[in-house]
């Protein structure tokens, strides 16, 4: 399907300053019953899209900028998206049905220069001529992009191709006026439902108990924060006791963390992620990252633990029932803990745990809860410092272990 010809291109020059964010949003309805248990219901086979960045254009393109914001309200734009995209390598002749790309690479491929993807050419973001086109094909050997209608005007080596965004302008655009002729624009982009690219969703790299494991590492730079919520039900006259309740008997745990991606690949490995857990619907196995416990001796079966707060705290708990015992060389062991007993002198926890231990002693660096988490948002924002280099801010909610071993449909 070609690209509909009341279509116009949307690039102007990005302040990569005040950076670029992508927003991936599901829908999710949650149905939570008074002893906390969920049912999620996902409503979008596909998230919703939205772009969003400051442009600083200057001169003429300034003008043209303002000229399409007050008369461009119902407009189908192209955005080419900077994150996506790669330079023509040769001169193109028009009427030929093959873009010869530069550097194309199996990322292009798999995320953006495939069969039905919509592409954006422009030359420079000062120079506001634009052509669309439909992929049909790519090839990385050949170094070329087949496209469904040939394109009407030449193009230069070096010309831009973008990943083509089918979007429309959001409700409300701020205007900074600095001085009478340097403006900046902020700018926000909905995806036309229906018309965006097929996402790629790729598989999970580790899996534990049926579920997957999130295995990237946060980033450390800003901390990261715990709500812990503990539902309480009172019945309350206004005069004399209080009869309270506690229905749920789980405490809830809301984690929030910061993710640095240094190139696109871990960024669209993150992004999959999103997909596959389709925003709050899906759940998966995260470590806690922390020094949780503090491991003495084991055997096969046993893990001795400093203190007995485990054992008071944590064995009759229904979250608490995986542990994830990282080792000095970075490799990392799995175990379900079937139960936690004291020691006679009060002073050590003992864990029973299955699949047996093989680990030394010795070299465990780091002893943390695996717990059960789903997202706490259907909602997540990519902001880009480059137009490879992203960060995403996103928060976690913890849910009931899954029974040791799951079934698969669980």
């Amino acid at each position: 399907m070609g690209v509909p010809a009341f279509t116009r291109g949307f690039r102007f020059p990005i302040n990569w300053k005040e950076r670029l964010s992508i927003t991936y949003e599901a829908k999710t309805e949650i149905l939570t019953s008074r002893n906390g248990t969920e049912q999620r219901i996902g409503w979008r086979e596909t998230p919703r899209k939205r772009i969003e960045y400051q442009a600083l254009p200057t001169g003429g393109i300034r003008q043209r900028l303002h000229a399409t914001l007050m008369g461009g309200r119902d407009t189908r734009y192209i955005v080419g998206d900077p994150t996506r995209s790669t330079l023509l390598d040769a001169d193109y002749t028009a009427g030929d049905p093959i873009l010869v790309a530069q550097h194309l690479t199996t990322f292009d491929l798999e995320h953006w220069a495939k069969p039905g993807a919509q592409i954006l050419v422009a030359n420079d973001a000062n120079d506001q001529r634009f052509a669309f086109a439909t992929v049909v094909s790519a090839n990385i050997g050949l170094g070329q992009i087949e496209i469904e209608a040939p394109l009407p005007t030449d193009w230069p080596a070096g010309s831009r191709i973008h990943h083509g965004i089918p979007c429309y302008l959001a409700e409300s655009t701020r205007i900074t006026e600095h001085t009478s002729a340097a403006w900046s624009f902020d700018l926000a982009f909905d995806g036309i439902p229906g018309e965006l690219m097929a996402e790629t969703v790729g598989e999970a790299a580790e899996t534990y108990n049926t579920l997957e494991v999130l295995t990237f590492k946060p980033n450390w730079r800003d901390g990261f924060s715990d709500d812990i919520a503990i539902p309480r039900e009172d019945l309350d006259n206004g005069f004399g006791v209080v009869d309270r309740f506690w229905p749920i008997e789980f405490a809830g745990r809301t984690h929030r963390s910061n993710f640095l991606f240094a190139n696109s690949d871990e960024v669209e490995a993150f992004r999959e992620f999103f997909y596959r857990m389709d925003g709050r619907r899906g759940q998966f196995y995260m470590a806690t990252g922390t020094d949780d416990l503090t491991p003495v001796s084991r055997t096969s079966t046993q893990l001795v633990t400093q203190g007995s707060f485990a054992v008071v705290y944590f064995n009759s708990d229904v979250v608490h029932k995986d542990i994830e015992v990282l080792l000095k060389d970075g490799s990392k062991h799995r175990h379900h803990v079937d139960e936690i007993q004291i020691t006679l002198d009060g002073a050590y926890s003992v864990f029973t745990v299955q699949p047996e231990m093989t680990w030394d002693l010795n070299e465990v660096k780091r002893i943390s809860w695996l717990l059960n988490w789903r997202l706490a948002s259907d909602s997540m924002t990519f902001d880009f410092a480059t137009d490879s280099v992203a960060e995403c801010e996103i928060s976690f909610m913890t849910l009931p272990a899954l029974p040791y071993p799951a079934e698969p449909d669980t």
